[in-house]
């Protein structure tokens, strides 16, 4: 018998939208309240573009996203409560609980000292709202959108803004107030740029030997102090970028001066 085409049938596309819409209901669980945040490499397209053929340059950006892969990895609270990754240039990291989020800042602290030593610096946002999770690297919802509004739009320098929300839980939270620059709107809230914490304290938070975490002495803090005076002089003439390093160098004055009246 010869082949016989089947007979087109017009589909309704409202009746589709529906059945999406049903199926998206039926694959992504929602969660209420749960903080969200989204980190983004300052200026990675330029970046790239200026240095596409610079191999060390890649290997920088490789070298500051295994380490937050490592740190990640090693955390030690449950893997059922929280969960982070990566995508292209950024990372973000999701949780319903804000003692894990205040865990999260003090990695992210240590981390993006690391990071900034090797010329990496980050900017990003963290918001409180709803999430809709089918797999763990596919969400949706208003904390996501949120917090990427804040990295995009309200963020601008090299800092973690945080949503008031998500501020005044955090508030409430043990040992997390050195960590953070705490403003009444209509300022800002963000997480300090530069806020050491011990590896001894940090082992407290991920499982990994001492001798695999990043320490920083005072050679170390000059490496960052020279990477972001080196970014100034790239930028020197573009008003834009060059706030963005002046706004660190200012962060690292303040905190170098704090911590030598101690």
């Amino acid at each position: 018998m010869a082949y016989k085409n089947p007979t087109p049938i017009l589909h309704d596309e409202q009746s589709d939208r529906l059945i999406v819409q049903e199926n998206l209901a039926a694959e992504y669980t929602p969660y209420k309240n749960v903080y969200f945040s989204f980190i983004d490499v300052l200026g990675f397209k330029q970046t790239f573009d200026d240095n596409k053929e610079n191999i060390e340059f890649a290997s920088s950006f490789k070298d500051a996203f295994q380490y937050f892969s490592l740190l990640m990895n090693s955390t030690r609270f449950p893997k059922s409560d929280w969960n982070s990754g990566q995508t292209s240039d950024s990372l973000y990291f999701y949780t319903d609980r804000i003692d894990y989020l205040a865990a999260f800042i003090k990695i992210y602290s240590h981390f993006s000292l690391y990071a900034m030593s090797q010329d990496v610096f980050f900017r990003g946002g963290i918001a409180k709202g709803g999430l809709f999770v089918d797999k763990p690297h596919q969400f949706y919802g208003d904390s996501v959108i949120k917090a990427y509004l804040l990295e995009s739009s309200i963020a601008k320098f090299p800092r973690i803004v945080i949503d008031q929300s998500t501020v005044s839980d955090l508030i409430k939270e043990n040992n997390i107030s050195d960590f953070l620059i705490c403003e009444d709107p209509p300022k800002r809230s963000y997480v300090r740029p530069f806020t050491y914490m011990s590896r001894n304290e940090l082992q407290t938070i991920v499982n990994i030997p001492a001798e695999k975490l990043f320490s920083i002495d005072e050679e170390k803090w000059l490496i960052i102090e020279e990477k972001i005076q080196k970014n100034m002089e790239r930028f020197e003439f573009d008003d834009k970028n060059y706030l963005k390093y002046a706004f660190l160098q200012s962060e690292y004055m303040k905190y170098k001066a704090a911590e030598n009246k101690e």
